[in-house]
């Protein structure tokens, strides 16, 4: 919501122009009225203004130095100004000074109501952008941490905003996706969630800015007054409001980190503080965390014993490892106050044996696991204790499938009988990394690299292959050829034959005999 301005020597036109127009409509809660440029200027001192209409010509001072004094002393207010008189040197200095518009009286309503939703445009356009750049070179410390360096800044921006001003910060962490996201659809994600945010927590009544600080971390930095601050239980229902909305609709997992009443010079203080929340939130998901609230170790970190888990990697019992290593990182999960730190050395441990095993069984490491220990892959590992768990199932996929020589092909062999063999039944990358022994995933994209074709198109070939077969040296009627390759529908069946062959199913079974 914004505030309006407007100052006119006759009191008369001022209480027109305020009466002329729904200011709720167009998204203006306050409208304040001055008389003279005197008591403009106290209502500046005392509030801030976002749009302020003005009559150049008065008595005790024109509109154009009352603006002047405004652009010396204060943060840029978007103007309008009225007069009886079309002076080109009037609205060329109105121009100079940043007036948004230069209107005639008397200014029919529709005009006044038109240039104002203008003004407002500008200001939901432009402001937002130069706070977040604010913001994010004050945690970048591009901006010093000093109220003088701060209310510099934010006059030479024209921000709103004062260095005394009290505001509060709420983290929040994406946690984990349920869903696989390319890099596209994870900031199309990120961008809904910044939206929500400003429904559910924003426009509760609270003023504040959405900042995305960088890939998984949203910033909601809330502007108060101090008699006006939420209570903490109202803040911890709007962010469990938010985190239930994320979880539902863009199947996410996400905290929030609330933060305490503070000025801007201890912002980065208080933010560097919410971060240490998140960093170590490695266990809970879908939480609100006060940043008073202090996690502490609840109970001891049952440590895995590496050298049985090394002797089970040498034998080769993959599934019992699973099972292990699964059991000790569940009940990981439901240690509250288990802290970052705990993750690395897990980390820096599970790899040390790792490395050590393949060594003792011949097999070099520097190309196996090119991607999974990169810095960056590193990094999400030790994020939760989720992203660790789906890290060791990748470097264990790996790790067996490559300790046989030509294990690879074996496995492609075996899945494409398991293809043939069950062409006749509903076939998912499901069913078949089940019979296999590999996650639905790894099973894809190893089925791609070794035939260059991804699985759903190699059963489609497959089961034209053998449609073919059977309409060529059988007198099996089309439709009975449809259901023993697996489709159930012969619509279907005769469109997708059509595609890969180019002629019907029974054109197929005339020119081929």
């Amino acid at each position: 919501m914004y505030t309006l301005l407007i100052v006119d020597d006759e009191v008369y036109i001022a209480n027109k122009v305020k009466a002329s127009v729904d200011w709720d409509q167009l998204g203006i809660s306050k409208v304040f009225v001055a008389y003279n440029i005197r008591q403009a200027k106290e209502i500046f001192e005392s509030h801030s203004i976002d749009v302020m209409i003005c009559d150049i010509e008065m008595p005790q001072g024109n509109g154009l130095e009352l603006l002047t004094w405004a652009r010396e002393k204060y943060l840029k207010t978007e103007s309008i100004f009225l007069t009886c008189h079309a002076d080109f040197e009037y609205s060329k200095q109105a121009l100079r000074l940043g007036s948004l518009d230069y209107l005639l009286k008397p200014v029919p309503e529709n005009e006044l109501k038109e240039v104002v939703q203008k003004a407002i445009y500008k200001i939901k356009t432009e402001r937002p952008l130069v706070m977040e750049r604010f913001w994010l070179d004050l945690l970048q410390q591009s901006i010093p941490s000093h109220p003088e360096a701060i209310k510099k800044a934010l006059f030479e921006k024209s921000i709103p905003l004062s260095e005394t001003a009290s505001i509060l910060p709420i983290l929040i962490g994406v946690q984990h996706w349920e869903k696989k996201l390319s890099v596209r659809e994870e900031h199309i994600m990120e961008y809904a969630l910044r939206k929500t945010a400003e429904e559910l927590i924003l426009q509760q009544g609270n003023k504040g800015q959405i900042i995305q600080v960088k890939t998984g971390l949203i910033l909601v930095i809330l502007e108060l007054e101090r008699e006006s601050v939420p209570t903490e239980e109202k803040l911890k229902e709007l962010c469990e409001a938010f985190i239930e909305a994320s979880h539902q609709y863009f199947y996410c997992q996400v905290s929030c980190y609330i933060g305490e009443l503070t000025r801007i010079p201890n912002m980065l203080a208080m933010y560097d503080q919410l971060m240490y929340l998140h960093l170590n939130n490695v266990s809970l998901s879908k939480q609100v965390i006060a940043s008073r609230e202090q996690s502490v170790k609840t109970q001891d970190i049952p440590w895995p014993q590496m050298n049985i888990w090394a002797e089970m990697m040498k034998q080769g019992d993959k599934k019992k490892l699973h099972a292990e290593i699964t059991s000790t990182l569940h009940s990981w999960k439901q240690i509250e106050g288990l802290d970052a730190q705990s993750l690395r050395q897990f980390y820096q441990s599970f790899l040390q044996m790792l490395l050590y095993t393949l060594q003792q069984n011949g097999l070099k490491s520097d190309q196996l696991f090119k991607d999974q220990l990169s810095p960056d892959r590193a990094l999400i590992a030790t994020r939760s204790v989720n992203d660790l768990q789906s890290w060791v199932q990748d470097v264990l996929e790996i790790t067996f499938i490559q300790q046989n020589e030509g294990e690879s092909e074996s496995l492609v062999d075996r899945i494409k009988h398991y293809i043939t063999s069950h062409i006749d039944q509903p076939l998912s990358r499901q069913y078949i990394a089940d019979y296999i022994g590999l996650s639905p995933d790894y099973l894809v994209k190893l089925f791609k690299k070794e035939t260059a074709i991804s699985i759903s198109d190699y059963i489609t070939q497959e089961r034209i292959r053998i449609s073919k077969e059977l309409l060529a040296h059988s007198d099996l009627p089309v439709s009975s050829i449809a259901q023993a390759v697996g489709y159930s529908n012969f619509a279907y069946f005769s469109t997708t034959f059509k595609k890969e062959v180019s002629m019907t199913p029974q054109d197929y079974r005339r020119t081929s005999r």
